[in-house]
């Protein structure tokens, strides 16, 4: 991999793993926040027109 020592070598992948959860994290609270809005705003949608009607 190019790296100097074998000790970078082991402790690269592990940050590298460490770093790919973190953003996957991340993304899932993003995906959950807007689903989230998107029913509300769907409710909200919905129930305006039950009162419309």
């Amino acid at each position: 991999m190019g790296h100097a020592g074998d000790r970078a070598a082991v402790i690269y992948p592990h940050a590298t793993d460490e770093r790919h959860w973190e953003i996957a994290d991340t993304l899932s609270d993003m995906a959950r926040k807007e689903l989230e809005r998107r029913n509300r705003s769907g409710a909200r949608r919905a129930h305006k027109r039950r009162r419309a009607s």
